[in-house]
Formats: structure tokens, C-alpha cells, sequence
């Protein structure tokens, strides 16, 4: 069995390893991929669709404190004008 760029040669029948679980799987167990040089993503396709997940669950916490964070700030500058008004 011969490597080349995390392809196993098998008799004819290309299979690739993840680079996220390790495991050996078929090409056809990865996305597709017009930069890589065989066609292919370097994560299956589990392994693709779970970090995707994550990713887009970290942005949207990070997304929902910034907008918390300009919304407090819009709130203490509210809160200073009308208090200010308020006094007699």
C-alpha cells in the first residue's frame, strides 16, 4: 500500500484518510473540492458536516454578544440622557 498526499493506493480503488477522525474511507465519503489535487476535502463527510456546525454555532454566539454588547452601550447613554432630563 503506497501514500501519496493522504490517498492509500488499494488495487485500483482510491481511499483517502480523514484528517479530522483518522479513518480510511472511499473518495466518495468526501465532499468534493476543485482546489485540492485530488478533488476531494481532507475531512469526510461526517467530519465536514460536525465542524461546520460548530463553526456556525461559535459565529453566532459571538455575533449575539457583540450586538449585546452595542445594545448595552446604546442603553447606558439612553439611560444617562434621561436621567439627566429628569433632574430638577
Amino acid at each position: 500500500m503506497s501514500t501519496e498526499e493522504g490517498t492509500l493506493s488499494t488495487g485500483g480503488i482510491g481511499a483517502k484518510r480523514c484528517s479530522n477522525c483518522r479513518a480510511i474511507k472511499p473518495p466518495q465519503d468526501f465532499n468534493r473540492c476543485a482546489t485540492t489535487r485530488d478533488g476531494r476535502q481532507s475531512y469526510c463527510r461526517p467530519c465536514a458536516r460536525d465542524l461546520l456546525r460548530e463553526r456556525r454555532r461559535q459565529t453566532a454566539v459571538k455575533k449575539r454578544e457583540r450586538s449585546a454588547a452595542k445594545n448595552n452601550d446604546a442603553f447606558a447613554v439612553l439611560r444617562a440622557n434621561t436621567d439627566a432630563a429628569l433632574e430638577p
